[in-house]
């Protein structure tokens, strides 16, 4: 519900409402295994697609035993209650403010349970929380075109239910065995962001901007030793990352008029990033000193459009390159693991059939470059591939 005002300089609207969010998980796995009964019947290094052949499914080959765990059958709910209050007013012809508070209550509960025991005791993960966020947004205008705004907010982030829950599993790319932690807490997020802004005319934009995030008790994804890659998630003390990014965007026609069909785009972002870890896991984690998981310090992205209505075609040109970052915390002596820089060009083309933009054909081609996804532990490699390129036509019909 919005309710606008007008008392002279100062006019603008305050909003109150309510947001509900419920979600419910029954999850239930069965595991199965291919128990060799008698190797001497079986050629153990042909394919798999030959080794696993109906027929070898004898009582002499393979049987197929179930080993289902008590931890592979979960029951899970989450609702959160929000109300919020905000005002959007102008302060004269110059000055803009954005502001409110919003209140969430959040119950989540996951128990699992073992479902081939009667009577077994369900192992519990509950949170419960209240989080008033307040969020505040001011605005001043230097020129009609020149603008410089500041922010703050407060923000919260929970684990899902596949990681409360003491539930494993395999990770296909990494080779990991997953495993959740019913103790994980809800991370607390403070932000505070600076930017300037100038609109030169048209979708030309020239903006710097700096940012300060300070988390409480955020999650991280942490190594686990054992015989096996076994990996679980686990809240660090807190974490800061502070940096800044410019962006810019602007047509090539203030180069050449020839140009006007091409558009280029941009932005570089910069991040110092430092973990803050629990005294109780100074033993445990082999870093004291790293960045926050899934932090680069380096991103820039450039995009590059071509539009040409004549022709009724349009196509773009994404470059992305995100630096090296932790994706997994490492313990008891073992190295953290890092992905090292992913470098992605992405194509597309898209050439409409008729006037009206109802029957078109796209043509797309992802990752050109063939990315290396590469991770390493120390002066090893953890784990290589390449996913190769793709590349694909399509026919679309926009029946609206």
């Amino acid at each position: 519900m919005s309710k606008p005002f007008y008392r002279g300089w100062l006019t603008g609207a305050f909003t109150v409402g309510f947001r509900g969010t419920f979600r419910h998980r029954d999850f239930q796995a069965r595991r199965f295994r291919f128990i060799p009964v008698r190797s001497t019947t079986l050629n153990l290094f042909a394919p798999s697609n030959q080794l696993f052949a109906a027929e070898n499914i004898r009582p002499d080959g393979f049987q197929i035993i179930e080993f289902t765990r008590a931890t592979d059958s979960y029951n899970a709910d989450m609702d959160i209650y929000a109300g919020y209050a905000m005002v959007d007013m102008n302060l004269g012809p110059r000055w803009r403010v954005t502001g409110g508070v919003r209140v969430e209550d959040a119950d989540i509960n996951v128990v699992t349970l073992d479902p081939l025991i009667p009577n077994a005791k369900p192992q519990t993960a509950s949170l419960v929380n209240r989080d008033p966020m307040p969020g505040v947004n001011v605005t001043y205008m230097l020129t009609p075109r020149q603008n410089l705004r500041a922010g703050y907010s407060r923000t919260v982030s929970r684990p899902d239910f596949r990681e409360l829950s003491p539930f494993d599993f395999n990770n296909v790319y990494g080779g990991f065995v997953t495993q959740g932690n019913p103790n994980l807490v809800r991370a607390k997020v403070q932000n505070t962001d600076f930017r300037w802004e100038w609109f030169p005319g048209g979708n030309r934009l020239l903006a710097a901007s700096f940012f300060h995030k300070d988390f409480d008790n955020p999650i991280e994804v942490t190594i686990l030793p054992s015989n096996d890659l076994r990996q679980t998630f686990v809240n660090a003390a807190g974490a800061r990352n502070i940096g800044f990014e410019i962006e810019g965007r602007t047509t090539l026609s203030v180069l050449s008029p020839r140009l006007r069909e091409w558009f280029v785009g941009g932005n570089y972002t910069f991040v110092d990033s430092n973990i803050r870890i629990r005294p109780q896991d100074s033993i445990l984690l082999t870093s004291r000193n790293r960045p926050l998981i899934g932090t680069s310090r380096h991103i820039f992205n450039v995009l590059t459009e071509w539009k040409k209505p004549r022709w009724r075609s349009e196509s773009r040109l994404d470059f992305n390159y995100v630096g090296r970052r932790v994706t997994d915390v490492g313990t008891f002596g073992v190295p953290d693991i890092y992905q090292e820089p992913l470098t992605l060009v992405d194509f597309s083309y898209r050439f409409y059939l008729d006037e009206s933009g109802k029957y078109s054909i796209r043509f797309t081609g992802e990752n050109l470059a063939d990315n290396h996804y590469h991770w390493t532990q120390g002066e090893f490699t953890q784990r290589s591939f390449r996913l190769g390129r793709t590349f694909t036509v399509g026919l679309s019909v926009n029946i609206f």
